[in-house]
């Protein structure tokens, strides 16, 4: 009967562990999602990726998308086939920095926002599109010179203060 109650009391333990809550996402009210858009000051969130002609696979981890007026920050996982990398390279993700680039926003379907940016200052030159949606739903395509095209579906936060 002791040994019983241990086992049960290890995995009581493990399922509570388990449960514990990770690092919450700030979900936005849609008026938040609209201030963010205009003060062109938010991040996109990806919890799942779908590479050309592939299947969707759950993105564990934090990557984002940081976009501000005078920075666009990438750290995307990536999954699909690359055209040119670079001798040494060990990284295939989407990671870049840009300070030069072009951002157009105009409304979509059903109260959405399609946002196109465009890296003018990034080696291997990347287009994304952004559909964000009033619930802060929003989803991202990617398309590279150097990559085949890939999508990403995740939410809208508030940019951290720090980045």
């Amino acid at each position: 009967m002791e040994k019983r109650n241990i086992i049960i009391a290890i995995l009581f333990f493990f399922t509570l562990s388990s449960c514990s809550p990770q690092q919450k996402a700030t979900t936005l009210a849609p008026e938040q999602v609209t201030q963010a858009l205009q003060n062109q000051s938010y991040q996109f969130l990806a919890t799942y990726m779908q590479p050309t002609g592939g299947r969707q696979r759950n993105i564990t981890g934090s990557y984002t998308l940081n976009v501000s007026k005078t920075k666009v920050v990438a750290d995307l996982p990536y999954f699909g086939k690359a055209y040119n990398v670079q001798p040494g390279s060990t990284d295939g993700g989407i990671k870049f920095q840009s300070t030069d680039f072009e951002y157009s926003s105009a409304a979509g379907k059903k109260g959405s926002q399609e946002i196109r940016i465009k890296t003018k200052d990034v080696q291997d030159t990347h287009e994304m599109f952004l559909t964000i949606f009033e619930n802060g739903s929003a989803s991202l395509r990617v398309s590279s010179v150097n990559k085949q095209s890939i999508s990403y579906t995740g939410e809208i936060r508030a940019l951290p203060e720090n980045k």
